[in-house]
Parts: C-alpha cells; structure tokens; sequence
C-alpha cells in the first residue's frame, strides 16, 4: 500500500466553497493524490434545472464523461477514486485501508449503498463516493452508458447506471453503509461510530439557492468549517448568488 491512490472530483464556481474543504482534507493526506477538475457552470446550467426536468440534475452526465476520461488516461488494472464535491470526511484515520480492502476483492466497480429500507438488498447504488479500476470491462462499460445517455432524457446519471449494472460482464461491489453513507440515512444506522464519508444531500427544489443552503446548514450541523470556506470563495471572486446564497 505505498502507492498513492488518485482521488477526483468535479467542480464549478457554485461548488466552489465546498471545493476548498474537500481538497483541504485530500491534500493533507499523503495517502492520495488529489485532481480537483473546474468545469464552468455554464456546462451544467445547460440540462440541470429546467422546468421539465422531474429531478433538478436529471439530464446531466458531465460527470460520467469525465470519468471515462480518466479510464482511458490511467494505466490498466490501476484504481482511481471519483466522488462528488458536497461530501464530507468525518474520520480520515484508515480511509486508504478501507477502500484497499475493496481493492483487494478486486472489484472493478464499487458505489455506495442507496435504499430506503436497510434490511433489503442492495437495489440501487449511489455513485457519490466510487471506486473505479481501469480495465476493458470499465471502459466498455462507460462508453455505452455515454451512447446511452445520448438518447436518454429526464433521467438521473445514476439511475442510467444502475438500469446498467445487471448487465456488466465483471465485479461491482458496494461500500459498508456504515462508513460511507448519505446525510439522508443517519437516523436510520445503528451506530455513526464507524462513519467516514458522508455525502450531503438535499432536497429537489427547482431553485438551486434552496438546495445549496440546505447543503450548506447540513455541513455547518455536521460540524463541517464550510462558513470559512464560503469566505474564502467570496474573498476568491465569486458573489452570494454564485454560491447559491441571497445577496
């Protein structure tokens, strides 16, 4: 475990502030190689909340192009991490373990766990938090998600993937709820003594303002510095409505 294990993300100005946290937290460990990646709002506000939309990110799949971007720059059999920008890490002690042990199982995919009621078996996987190995498998498997996402419409990118999972021909794997979990589910473990990552979630509102202060109150409850990290963003050039703040 002497390598350092490649840790992405993509941002735009109105994450800017929760991209300032994250990095902080990935750069201080020597354990991972941080690549944060700017993406102008510009390419997002162009399928995110539109009035037909039934989810306010329905449409969008910037993300999943990038990573196959990534699948076919990094070397074969290597792993790469790739999250969202609105998680928080709450215990960064093992973290580099805890995903080898999946690495380990040599997984080609791992996402996180998303269900309802704990007791059923995985139904759906949330792809916040991935573990992705770079492989012919992967590759293939992004490249029709890409073609597929180009005639699917009003359709969240993870609920395309999932509808793709049964028929990928290698290994998918999903985190331990109990360390890599949704801010949704808290209340529904039962323990938060083991949790590492958490991904803040929020609402569907159809105005981007409530969403990210709802993200924002959840951090600042989670005892996330994000208020700092908002100044920073504002000293930095961006403005209140940038962030999703009222001015």
């Amino acid at each position: 475990m002497n390598q350092m294990i490649p840790w992405f993300y993509v941002y735009s100005q109105r994450y800017e502030a929760m991209h300032y946290m994250l990095h902080s937290h990935i750069y201080k460990d020597p354990k991972f190689h941080v690549h944060p990646i700017k993406i102008d709002q510009s390419e997002f506000s162009k399928t995110t909340y539109l009035e037909s939309n039934t989810h306010f990110l329905a449409g969008c799949f910037i993300k999943q192009q990038v990573i196959l971007q990534i699948l076919k720059k990094l070397p074969t059999d290597s792993y790469f991490i790739f999250t969202d920008v609105d998680i928080l890490i709450i215990r960064p002690d093992g973290l580099l373990e805890f995903f080898q042990s999946y690495m380990d199982k040599e997984y080609d995919m791992v996402y996180s766990w998303e269900n309802s009621d704990h007791d059923e078996p995985v139904k759906n996987y949330n792809i916040g938090v991935s573990l992705i190995r770079v492989n012919e498998r992967t590759i293939k498997f992004y490249e029709e998600f890409i073609e597929k996402s180009r005639t699917t419409v009003n359709t969240l990118d993870q609920n395309l993937l999932c509808s793709m999972l049964p028929e990928f021909p290698g290994t998918f794997g999903v985190f331990d709820k109990n360390i890599v979990t949704m801010s949704n589910f808290l209340n529904d473990l039962n323990t938060t003594a083991n949790i590492k990552i958490i991904q803040v979630l929020c609402g569907n509102h159809k105005d981007y303002h409530l969403n990210m202060q709802e993200k924002y109150m959840s951090m600042q409850h989670l005892g996330a510095p994000i208020q700092e990290c908002i100044k920073l963003a504002l000293q930095n050039g961006r403005s209140l409505d940038e962030l999703g703040l009222h001015e």
